[in-house]
Order: structure tokens, then C-alpha cells, then sequence
């Protein structure tokens, strides 16, 4: 079963790869992102346990420590979706386009904003921050300062289908690290699990 589930997740790690080669520009949700770099790193543990599910239960009668296990299991899925709720990754861009694009926006709704290295400053609205970082060929827009502002939602929506139109092309880097990254995660986890 962990064999199966190895290539599976490797194999989607792959396939995301290629999509990334494929130039073409997307947002998505930096919280799928965690949840899935959460099960990537659970799997083996949880698949332990599974398999020694009576003698974990055995344990947990002996030691009542060990039932704080499932809460902080809990406690770090709540940290992953407070940290990742309101951030988003822009696939094959960088952060010139972005800035341009969120200026546009807010341009365009007469909204007055002050502009810094990696980040946009909203004057009107208590100086709340856009906040966005490169990291190869992708941007991390963290959106979060603003996420209580009326315009939230509609911003969010404008930036997902504007920066499909941008024809700027660019090197999908980050295409060849997660083909590489999953194909070796596939490998990694068959070596390891074969001992």
C-alpha cells in the first residue's frame, strides 16, 4: 500500500512539474499546497501506526501522554490553514508582473497605494499591505492584511484573470525542481521502505 501511495504522490508531484513547463500562468491557494506537503510528511508515520495499530493502542492505555498525539496533529493542521488561507502562488511569474498587474487594479479603483520592494501599501486603509515574493518562476502573494477589506474578494479575482492575459514568457524553472523533487521522493521512499 505505501508503495502505491508513494508513486501516487510522486507521480502527482511529476505531473505538476509538467504543468509548470507548460508556461502557463494560474493562482492557486497556498493552503492545498500545505495540506499536501502535510500528508507527504505524514504518510510513513501514519502508515506505521496503522500497521501497529494494537500495540499503539496498548501504549496509549499504558501512557495517557500519548493521546496528546491526535491534538497536535490538530493543532498543526489549524497552523497550516491560518498560515496558508489567505496566500496565494502564481505559477510562471515573477514580481514584476505582479506589482504591475495589483498597481493596475488598484489604479483603476482610484484606490491610493504607496509602492516598496515586495510589497504594496494600501494608504486609504490603514496603510494594509499586499505582500508578494519570488521564488523561481513563481510569486507568493500573501493577501492576508487585507482579507477584512470590502474589495477583498474582487481584487483576489481580478489578479487570478489578469495574469493569464500577461504574454510575458518566462523560464518555468520551477518546472524542472518538481519533476526532479518528485521523481526522486518516488525513489527515496521505495529505497527506504524496501530496508
Amino acid at each position: 500500500m505505501f508503495n502505491t501511495l508513494t508513486i501516487f504522490l510522486g507521480s502527482i508531484i511529476i505531473l505538476y512539474g509538467c504543468v509548470l513547463l507548460t508556461g502557463k500562468r494560474f493562482m492557486i491557494n497556498r493552503l492545498y499546497e500545505g495540506f499536501f506537503t502535510f500528508f507527504i510528511v505524514m504518510l510513513k508515520p501514519t502508515l506505521d501506526l496503522y500497521e501497529m495499530r494494537y500495540e499503539f493502542i496498548k501504549a496509549v492505555k499504558k501512557d495517557s501522554g500519548l493521546y496528546l498525539l491526535p491534538i497536535l496533529l490538530l493543532a498543526l493542521i489549524i497552523l497550516i490553514i491560518q498560515r496558508t488561507r489567505h496566500r496565494y502562488i502564481i505559477a510562471n511569474a515573477n514580481s514584476k508582473m505582479i506589482s504591475a498587474t495589483i498597481t493596475d487594479i488598484l489604479k483603476e479603483k482610484n484606490i491610493s497605494y504607496e509602492e516598496a520592494i515586495d510589497n504594496v501599501t494600501l494608504l486609504d486603509y490603514d496603510n494594509k499591505r499586499i505582500s508578494y515574493k519570488q521564488s523561481m518562476n513563481s510569486v507568493d502573494v500573501d493577501l492576508d492584511d487585507i482579507q477584512t477589506i470590502n474589495f477583498y474578494k474582487e481584487l483576489k479575482e481580478e489578479l487570478r484573470g489578469r495574469i493569464k492575459g500577461i504574454d510575458l514568457k518566462i523560464f518555468p524553472k520551477a518546472g524542472f525542481f518538481y519533476m526532479t523533487t518528485g521523481i526522486v521522493y518516488i525513489i527515496l521512499m521505495q529505497y527506504l521502505y524496501s530496508r
